[in-house]
């Protein structure tokens, strides 16, 4: 069995690195923030997010870099990103964007950074990435507070930018709640908010803000002079990203080509140690699995020469079963074919009796239903003539009775006849002295010149004392005369007008024609039920 070549055992630092962290950046749009990819690709794989937001996006760099971590690591990873564009994403971020994170990123301009938060929503993001493109109209406390408010309670906060206002941001943020100037760099567990510092300029901010942070993140605010610690190996692997050959021309504060040789050197260097310890681990664990597969295929095949000589035994003891119980199984299946025989023999036999006893059965049945039948018509026709005799009698009776019980309708029916008839004249009658007494009232309205109600009144004085009377329904009279809706009167208008010389009742609990039937004193003096208080209509 193999194991890792002396001297070669690599740092707990380094092994907490992972393998993300030593990956080139896939999108580098210029020496910015190029030296932040490894830290970027190790707070990937070690946070593992499932969600993670972009906000104030310019260049992409940082966003793609985690977006190719999550791919990488083959991470169900859903990312959202919005930059501070003008109208469009610009045609390169989409371009990449589109051939390499199609699936799992969305990129979408988007200026009103508050806006975007509030429409998220708390607790959604296990990491947020702010670059230094977010609005210059922002209020940096309530950006801070909604920023907190968005992330998970594992969730952590990256701020890329080298301005004022972002640093001022990763200020506010450090000092938690209800402290909007310091820096909380130095705080512990406990003490609210953390920031730890990372890139060559300082420009990268970590803020660890949830309840249940990863405990491996504390690792990267390690000491940054311990040249075996995770910080100073991070920092070396990005300042060997700022020398890659893709960046056209450095930045004024990128170090200088000395530096990045040897930070790439020392990169090259922790990259082969790395693999060879990994490649001497894979051995190892290679001798181990052929080792137990050749103890596997000895156990196998011990178990099945066991099972051979089992299986032999087994067989034998059979085969001597067999030859000392033959007799027996013989004289027992003979005899077992006798009692067969003799049992079918006795089948057939009792099947015959049952069919013969079913026989007679059935011919007993039939005569009984025969005679039973018989009894039955006998006493069908008795009943029936019993039934025909008494239908007869109450058919007669019933006739007569009918015959009274017509006569008395059509009496009936008769003064009805008249009783209407009578009353038809007498509503005529009335009807026709209600016309005379309106040809009365418009003659007097001719000769006024002014319109009067039935009494002779002023009509405007009789439509109010009509309608404060508690006989008259506006409602019901519209409702029992439809014609009234194509006027343009009101209900008590109408009613004086006209509904009143017509017949019509002014409500439900008041019949005027009986009225006037029986105080044709009233009709005689032209008087109005409605408007006659001595006269005292009751419904």
């Amino acid at each position: 069995m193999k194991t890792s070549p002396p001297g070669m055992s690599l740092p707990d630092s380094a092994a907490a690195i992972g393998q993300a962290a030593f990956w080139p950046p896939a999108w580098v749009s210029g020496p910015a923030f190029a030296d932040h990819a490894p830290v970027l690709f190790w707070l990937a794989e070690t946070v593992r997010p499932a969600t993670v937001l972009g906000l104030g996006l310019l260049r992409g760099d940082g966003f793609f870099a985690l977006a190719q971590a999550a791919a990488g690591l083959d991470l169900p990873t859903r990312l959202w990103g919005h930059g501070a564009w003008p109208q469009t994403v610009p045609a390169a971020l989409a371009r990449h964007n589109a051939q390499h994170h199609a699936a799992m990123l969305r990129l979408t301009p988007a200026s009103d950074v508050g806006a975007l938060l509030a429409r998220y929503g708390a607790g959604m993001f296990d990491l947020v990435l702010v670059e230094d493109g977010i609005a210059e109209d922002s209020d940096l406390q309530t950006l801070a507070v909604a920023l907190a408010a968005a992330v998970t309670p594992r969730g952590v906060i990256v701020v890329q930018g080298r301005g004022e206002r972002v640093q001022r941001l990763v200020a506010v943020l450090g000092a938690g709640p209800g402290d909007a100037s310091g820096d909380a760099s130095g705080a512990g567990p406990g003490c609210g908010p953390r920031v730890i510092r990372f890139g060559a300029a300082a420009d990268g901010a970590l803020i660890l803000v949830g309840p249940a942070i990863e405990p491996r993140l504390a690792a990267l605010g390690g000491p940054a002079d311990d040249p075996s610690g995770l910080p100073a190996m991070l920092a070396r692997l990005g300042l060997a990203c700022l020398a890659d050959p893709r960046l056209a021309a450095a930045a004024p504060d990128t170090p200088p080509a000395e530096a990045l040789a040897e930070a790439l050197a020392q990169a090259d260097a922790l990259r082969l140690q790395t693999l060879t310890i990994l490649t001497a681990e894979l051995e190892r664990l290679t001798d181990d699995l052929r080792q137990a597969h050749a103890v596997a295929a000895a156990e196998r095949q011990a178990a099945g020469t066991e099972a051979r000589v089992a299986l032999q035994a087994a067989e034998a003891a059979l085969a001597d079963l067999r030859i000392r119980h033959f007799d027996a199984i013989t004289d027992l299946q003979a005899e077992r074919d006798w009692i067969a025989r003799d049992l079918a023999e006795s089948k057939l036999a009792l099947a015959a009796m049952t069919d013969l006893a079913a026989a007679q059965q059935t011919d007993l049945a039939a005569a009984r239903e025969a005679a039973a039948a018989l009894a039955e018509a006998e006493q069908t026709l008795a009943r029936t003539r019993a039934a025909a005799q008494a239908a007869l009698a109450e058919a007669q009776v019933a006739g007569a009775a009918a015959a009274r019980r017509a006569e008395a309708s059509l009496t009936r029916r008769l003064e009805l006849a008249r009783t209407e008839a009578a009353s038809r004249a007498a509503r005529d009658r009335l009807l026709l002295r209600l016309r005379d007494w309106k040809i009365a009232q418009l003659v007097l309205r001719g000769r006024f010149d002014q319109p009067r109600g039935p009494s002779g009144g002023p009509l405007k004085a009789e439509v109010a004392a009509v309608q404060a009377h508690p006989l008259f329904d506006p409602a019901w009279y519209s409702g029992a005369y439809p014609d009234v809706a194509s006027t343009d009167l009101t209900p008590a208008e109408h009613f004086l007008r006209h509904g009143f010389f017509e017949g019509r009742d002014p409500g439900p609990r008041f019949r005027l024609l009986d009225w006037f039937a029986a105080h044709p004193a009233a009709l005689e003096a032209r008087r109005n039920p409605l408007l006659d208080p001595a006269l005292a209509p009751t419904g």
